[in-house]
């Protein structure tokens, strides 16, 4: 089983706290965040989250976590209230290629601490805590590099962003990565060609074509499962992950409506045992179980209720060749990735960098702001 999600993962620690301070401007500059960054869908979540507080199994564990996530949001809503969509592709950039140079120089100056020993002997981790998330976050920032090079094949900050995630993504043996990271690539391509291709039947046929590819591919993987599996640096349980699989539901089945409270179940009954020792499980393993766990039917269906908001609003960008068309790519492949990744692990509705990236990089309710002046 692996360890837990790296320290990066949990980089929205630094902003949380960062963002405890910002709370007092966040109040004082309310009306213009209203009105620039409101969206009731995550108001809802957030506020489903916030609220299973009062029926945690944990409610001091719960408190913390709903207070992270609160502020975390409203980092959020006040970079979208002060800054266009240029100015916060350069600046979510920026923060990738410092985390990316750093941790290729931890590896190069403290190898003790930036590449793993034991079962990765060799794998690069960097600043994180397991070569996986370094490879995950290797693997977003990629994706990033690539999206703001398809906006601006100039953009220097992108190249050096691309060439240095690369190397971390490639010595970081992070197959589960690398296979996401192609995925949602070819799905954008994909998307791409189709919002171009003109004609009914044109399109019929394109979307015909991708779902025969796919499942090809599904009876493909299924047929050689051991094979995708050994890729993937699995085994048949997924490293242990079927069995807490299996205990998160039952749990769920027993708190269907309301869960057990954000960050309180496997702080207080997550316990698994196996072949004869006991192993503290600080999380499900996928995004989407913990989501029910927290906040159950309630926390589901709002979440479902933002992810369909958040393709309404890109959808509705596609057919325009304009500014807003490629603000909608990218907030997609973000989201994609988001999604996916999201299988495997855990990092969904929580205080961490890929909901904040996701929250940060949501398209305008009302169109793209006009980039300032200066802005690459």
């Amino acid at each position: 089983m692996d360890e837990s999600e790296a320290t990066l993962d949990q980089i929205p620690l630094v902003i949380s706290l960062l963002s405890y301070v910002w709370v007092l401007c966040v109040i004082f500059y309310l009306p213009r965040i209203l009105a620039k960054s409101w969206f009731w869908p995550e108001v809802l979540l957030v506020g489903v989250l916030v609220c299973s507080t009062l029926w945690s199994l944990d409610k001091s564990n719960s408190l913390k976590e709903a207070i992270r996530l609160l502020a975390l949001f409203l980092f959020a809503a006040l970079a979208r209230g002060v800054l266009d969509y240029e100015e916060r592709i350069e600046a979510i950039l920026t923060m990738c290629l410092i985390v990316s140079i750093g941790s290729i120089l931890v590896v190069l100056v403290a190898p003790r601490y930036g590449i793993a020993v034991g079962r990765y002997e060799g794998a690069w981790q960097g600043l994180f805590s397991h070569k996986n998330a370094f490879g995950k976050f290797s693997a977003f920032s990629v994706l990033l590099a690539i999206l703001a090079l398809w906006r601006n094949p100039v953009n220097r900050r992108a190249l050096v962003l691309l060439m240095t995630s690369a190397i971390g993504l490639h010595y970081s043996d992070s197959a589960n990565a690398l296979a996401t990271l192609g995925l949602v690539l070819a799905i954008s391509y994909f998307v791409r060609v189709y919002m171009r291709v003109r004609g009914v039947s044109a399109k019929i046929m394109l979307a015909v074509l991708l779902a025969a590819v796919l499942v090809l591919a599904a009876l493909l993987a299924a047929s050689h499962l051991e094979v995708v599996m050994s890729f993937l640096g699995r085994d048949a349980t997924l490293t242990g992950r079927v069995s807490i699989w299996a205990q998160a539901i039952e749990a769920i089945s027993r708190h269907p409506m309301l869960g057990y409270g954000i960050g309180a179940f496997w702080r207080s009954a997550g316990l698994v045992v196996n072949s004869g020792e006991t192993y503290v499980i600080p999380h499900g393993h996928n995004g989407y179980l913990d989501l029910a766990l927290d906040a159950g039917l309630a926390g589901a269906t709002s979440f479902v209720v933002l992810l369909l908001a958040y393709f309404r609003l890109a959808y509705q960008k596609f057919p325009s060749r304009s500014e807003g068309y490629k603000h909608a790519n990218t907030c997609a492949a973000v989201l994609l990735f988001f999604l996916l990744s999201n299988f495997a692990e855990s990092s969904l509705v929580q205080a961490n960098f890929y909901f904040f990236a996701v929250l940060f990089l949501r398209i305008e309710k009302r169109g793209a702001l006009p980039a300032r002046q200066g802005v690459a």
